[in-house]
């Protein structure tokens, strides 16, 4: 199947249930026309538009200038009920047939949020982790907070590159424990390390890749002028970028496959 466009549309409210619609262009080039059906079916975590002069449901119209141009409306919960929580998805249109599949980053917000409130409902302590530290000012707020609230969050790791910031937290902030790593390395490499080791793989071996795309992305980087070459930070940043992008385009295509 060979998609013929890809869009990315923000899930909306009306009425107090999800909406998403596709007019103009969008309906067009998908090829629905106003009054034709067409059947909606859910179909795993993803949903499936399909023409069908016998479908369901109609395609509606508006009118823009002296033409009136296509609308699909869906406004319904139940049959977004599999994007509950997810603020955009992505569309991909394809012969007769237009997808509607969840974003990766949108998925895993979901599943973050469901860990959290498990968690809270169970009265589990938290873990929590802290980037661009600096000398832990708001990370104590934060922690202070869940405490007064009767939640206890336990300080997992700190990134900041400055390690005398890293010290000072050290030494006088009390959200710190024993166990709380300092990770004085650019956010990219901190987080690349985290990860592996959530995963029980090489910490060498997840900083060594780290590394590996950074430079990969640097040596790609074109600076703006002569004086502005990319700083390390900057190449690890679109690094992790890159590598987040394609996360996403490699679970949705695994959806389109229906694997």
């Amino acid at each position: 199947m060979t998609p013929s466009d890809v869009w990315i549309k923000k899930i909306g409210r009306h009425r107090g249930r999800p909406r998403l619609f596709l007019d103009g262009l969008q309906a067009i080039r998908a090829g629905f026309a106003p009054g034709e059906r067409f059947d909606v079916e859910i179909d795993g975590k993803r949903v499936i538009l399909s023409r069908n002069q016998d479908g369901s449901r109609v395609v509606s119209s508006r009118k823009k200038g002296q033409e009136q141009i296509p609308v699909v409306d869906i406004n319904s919960a139940e049959l977004l009920s599999v994007f509950e929580g997810m603020d955009a998805i992505r569309v991909v249109v394809a012969r007769d047939r237009v997808f509607l599949l969840p974003l990766a980053s949108q998925a895993k917000k979901v599943e973050r949020v469901q860990r959290l409130q498990g968690k809270l409902a169970a009265g589990e302590a938290l873990s929590a982790g802290s980037v661009a530290h600096g000398g832990g000012v708001l990370a104590h707020a934060v922690h202070t907070g869940l405490r007064d609230a009767g939640i206890e969050c336990t300080l997992e790791f700190a990134n900041e590159l400055r390690d005398d910031l890293l010290e000072q937290a050290i030494a006088h902030n009390d959200i710190w424990n024993d166990e709380t790593a300092a990770l004085a390395l650019p956010m990219a490499l901190a987080l690349a390390l985290r990860s592996a080791c959530s995963r029980s793989v090489s910490i060498w071996s997840a900083l060594r890749s780290a590394s590996r795309a950074a430079k990969v992305s640097a040596s790609k980087a074109k600076p703006r002028r002569a004086s502005a070459a990319p700083t390390a930070a900057r190449s690890e940043r679109n690094s992790l970028g890159s590598s987040t992008v394609m996360t996403s385009y490699r679970y949705e295509a695994k959806l389109l496959r229906h694997e």
